[in-house]
């Protein structure tokens, strides 16, 4: 029988794969299940930009960094003692890439679309619609993240993390919004951008205030401050988000052929399954921290990663169908640091997914010898979404 873990490490795991949960499948709806064609221009990890790589190369580090961490997962449910901060450091790591993964998926869709000989280039609006809405999802998150979080988790490092992420997708939406201002026409709306613009600074230096004062007395009144302060700037910075991404601000959606829109859902469908896999896996852990003796559970987790591993596949083949030659200047990189060395093949790729299927095979078939398969562990998996032909 495994160890059970005591509430309080149960609550901040569950916290953990609600946060990467929301996070992936919003900016999946935005960019994947909204129909449209989008570039993204700045990528959530402007810090390792590399222009050198091809968009395929892209594409494959990220799908397979995807697979290393889901597999990670995977392997860390079947031990007698859990590993939780590794299972956790995990779930971050694959909410991340899999982030990545969608924007670059997008990047690769609009530069292929661009060298058709019927491409239009699509009209600029006063805002970009998914840079204004990605980040109100990062404020909207780590404001949440802030009130969840119980008086004794507030760490300087956890706290300071929360409060430098908070500024700066702050004055990214701030600054979108201002560049709206003095490009619009009509002076009502100039003026309603400065207003809002505003309310939401206002309301951002009141909460960073809060979480100085909280750092330099750990009171709870002090920390009663910081929770009361983060309802103003969620509420400003989402009306914000709203009025910036009517219709009228962002532009026209670009219109495709019918061949096109074939080859969107042909891309898309499986990258929507492999973020689909990843919000399943985020559910199962989130059960299974509150029933690690269910074996049921264990087999979703392994059922996920299968999934995903025949998405990536499928992804893999379909860029290997529409290929894109060009990489333009703004795309987004997948690349870390240590990444930057060498680029994967497909064979690389199929020879790490092949070891990591081998290793949780190992690990699946040691879970049936010590409980019965009754389990519907694909019940899950069988209902992931793909897009509406």
């Amino acid at each position: 029988m495994k160890l059970t873990m005591c509430s309080n490490y149960a609550r901040t795991i569950a916290c953990i794969c609600d946060h990467n949960q929301v996070k992936i499948h919003t900016v999946a709806e935005l960019l994947l299940l909204s129909g449209n064609v989008t570039f993204v221009r700045h990528s959530t990890a402007d810090d390792t930009v590399n222009h050198d790589r091809s968009p395929h190369d892209r594409l494959l580090l990220l799908v397979n960094s995807v697979l290393d961490h889901v597999s990670h997962i995977a392997k860390c449910v079947n031990d007698f003692k859990v590993k939780w901060k590794s299972v956790c450091d995990s779930l971050n790591l694959m909410g991340d890439t899999v982030t990545l993964l969608v924007q670059t998926c997008s990047n690769y869709m609009y530069n292929l679309l661009s060298t058709y000989d019927d491409w239009d280039p699509p009209k600029e609006g006063l805002i970009d619609k998914y840079d204004a809405a990605h980040a109100g999802l990062e404020i909207r998150l780590s404001c949440m993240r802030l009130k969840k979080a119980r008086y004794d988790e507030l760490s300087p490092h956890f706290i300071m993390e929360l409060c430098s992420n908070i500024s700066k997708y702050i004055s990214v939406l701030t600054d979108i919004c201002r560049n709206a201002s003095e490009k619009a026409d009509d002076p009502a709306v100039r003026d309603q951008f400065k207003l809002c613009i505003k309310s939401v600074t206002c309301a951002a230096g009141c909460l960073i205030a809060s979480i100085k004062s909280f750092k330099m007395e750990n009171t709870l009144t002090h920390h009663s401050r910081v929770m009361v302060f983060c309802e103003p700037v969620l509420a400003s910075s989402q009306a914000l988000v709203l009025f910036a991404t009517e219709d009228a601000f962002c532009g026209p959606p670009i219109e495709l052929s019918e061949n096109a829109k074939e080859i969107q859902r042909n891309i898309f469908g499986p990258c929507m399954n492999i973020v689909s896999g990843c919000v399943q896996i985020c559910k199962a852990i989130r059960e299974y921290i509150h029933d690690s003796t269910n074996p049921s559970l264990v087999h979703r987790v392994h059922a996920c990663f299968d999934s995903i591993q025949r998405s990536v596949n499928h992804l893999i083949e379909e860029i290997r169908l529409h290929p894109v030659l060009l990489s333009t200047p703004d795309s987004i990189s997948s690349v870390s640091p240590s990444q930057r060395d060498s680029s994967p093949t497909e064979k690389d790729l199929h020879d790490v997914s092949a070891n990591n299927i081998h290793t949780l095979s190992v690990d699946q078939e040691r879970v049936r010898n010590t409980s019965s398969p009754t389990s519907n562990s694909g019940s899950d998996v069988s209902t992931f979404t793909t897009l509406s032909r």
